[in-house]
């Protein structure tokens, strides 16, 4: 019910305990070029932190089930959330109100096909299925053409986006379930 920074560039010691959720946290965020946090819980809502004071600066409540991720874009402006109420949102920092809810997904979001969506227009412009399981990450490559998903099937898959195939498995990628991925 709290996330915890840890100092990585001297001794690993905890520096600050982010408390205020009610029930487990379930995704956290770095806001790029603020000292922000946001986290996601399995209370339903999403917190916006001050890194500096710990202070929790607004807590966002319109989804109406766990929220399981948050995902900030590259000049934290706007960030995304996907919920077991089968929306992802998309809140705008700068007034910390959703300007976006994309529904659609026929069970919670992280189930076993992958939704991308056009913002403008709010609608599904394509459906990736193929996981047996529950799709726990995606990243696009940087290039744009492939998107990489991981799944508790513990697969990895690679997608071309241009013709929306799977052009590459990895089965057993792990003993275990696969929960995150990252390209760099």
């Amino acid at each position: 019910m709290s996330v915890k920074v840890y100092d990585s560039q001297r001794d690993w010691n905890c520096i600050k305990t982010l408390t205020g959720h009610e029930h487990n946290v379930s995704g956290v965020a770095f806001v790029p070029k603020k000292p922000q946090i946001i986290s996601c819980s399995r209370d339903n809502t999403i917190k916006l932190w001050d890194f500096s004071t710990g202070l929790c600066l607004f807590t966002f409540e319109d989804h109406d089930d766990w929220v399981r991720r948050v995902a900030v874009n590259s000049d934290g402006t706007i960030f995304a959330s996907c919920s077991n109420d089968k929306t992802a949102r998309i809140w705008d920092l700068a007034s910390n109100k959703c300007i976006s809810v994309l529904s659609g997904h026929e069970n919670v979001v992280e189930y076993k096909s992958i939704r991308i969506w056009n913002l403008e227009t709010k609608e599904c412009v394509l459906i990736l299925s193929g996981h047996e399981n529950w799709v726990r990450s995606i990243v696009f490559h940087p290039c744009g053409k492939f998107l990489i998903s991981v799944s508790d099937d513990r697969s990895i898959k690679i997608w071309d986006l241009s013709n929306s195939r799977c052009i590459r498995t990895i089965n057993d990628a792990h003993d275990h379930f696969c929960s995150s991925f990252r390209y760099e």
